[in-house]
């Protein structure tokens, strides 16, 4: 076969602004796919094959872009990355009260993407720029900047996992279990930390949760030092809830051999055991089956093989 059509959905949780990707905030359907907007069509020959898909266990995020980057600025702060780094750490204390690792850095447009891991509870993924004057060779740590509720959205994913372990545990389990019982496999841990920045992310899933109810939950996190701990979460969860319309995992799974097809009998029994499950989260359910390729400048399995159950047909759990 000379051509393969692979057609790229960009979910709403990968994000495009001036020029760069940064996370377009959608509160009634982040992160779910549309298939009338954001569609690109890729035809790929045999070399474009090598160069754009690579297996999803090799894939640790080496190769990923943004669009229209600019290489020169990662130049510039790498010869500058102590002081990258030290002014993100200090932007995530300064805004968030939260403290950070850094992973990895991207080039962008106008600066660099840092892309960030909290270090212990909540737990989340996330990624900042950081602008350069190219032409000065300027890291502008001053300006340092995300995308409005991107931290946010993250700082709730994580705190809804503190509050809900049990529940989440559940559902991380029964994943692990399915990468045991059927060929197939998630991303890996490296290409989670270097790329994803998706909030509260595993190598199965990534939470986006928009209800404007948990608010106040992010609220409380920046004022009370404790928050996290003796049950503050509990208590917090006894006077509010949130809308499992608006908190929304997206499960991507991957066949595990190279030539494999997505399965429709494992996406099948993964669809009714979701359905049939009463112990997880409380959400709205995305799931996706891709073969085993994903396209390694956008971290992005879709392709017209791929079996899905999204929007607007998803799986609510109440």
């Amino acid at each position: 076969m000379n051509k393969i059509k692979a057609i790229i959905l960009l979910f709403s949780g990968i994000w495009i602004l001036g020029g760069c990707s940064t996370m377009n905030i959608n509160e009634d359907n982040e992160s779910q796919i549309n298939e009338n907007e954001n569609e690109r069509t890729y035809n790929f020959d045999e070399k474009e094959i090598h160069e754009y898909l690579v297996p999803v266990q090799e894939y640790i995020g080496e190769g990923y872009r943004f669009r229209d980057s600019v290489e020169e600025n990662l130049e510039v702060a790498e010869q500058h990355r102590e002081v990258v780094e030290t002014a993100v750490q200090e932007w995530f204390l300064d805004n968030h009260k939260t403290e950070v690792k850094i992973n990895n850095i991207v080039s962008v447009v106008d600066g660099v993407a840092v892309f960030v891991e909290s270090v212990g509870k909540p737990d989340f993924y996330t990624h900042v720029i950081v602008p350069i004057h190219i032409e000065t060779g300027e890291v502008r740590t001053e300006s340092i900047w995300a995308s409005e509720g991107k931290v946010e959205i993250g700082i709730k994913g994580g705190l809804l996992e503190l509050a809900f372990e049990e529940e989440f545990n559940n559902l991380n389990e029964y994943l692990e279990s399915l990468t045991k019982q059927y060929p197939i496999v998630g991303l890996s841990e490296k290409a989670v930390k270097n790329v994803m920045g998706t909030g509260y992310t595993t190598p199965y899933y990534y939470l986006t949760p928009s209800d404007r109810a948990l608010d106040q939950m992010i609220e409380l996190y920046l004022q009370e030092q404790n928050f996290t701990q003796d049950g503050e979460l509990d208590y917090f969860f006894q006077d509010y809830t949130y809308n499992e319309s608006h908190v929304f995992f997206t499960i991507n799974l991957y066949m595990k051999n190279k030539g494999d097809k997505p399965s429709e009998e494992i996406f099948n029994q993964i669809l009714k055991d979701i359905e049939g499950m009463d112990d997880i989260p409380r959400g709205t359910y995305s799931i996706l089956l891709h073969d085993n390729y994903i396209h390694k400048g956008r971290a992005e399995g879709y392709k017209e093989n791929s079996l899905r159950r999204a929007h607007p047909n998803e799986i609510i759990k109440d």
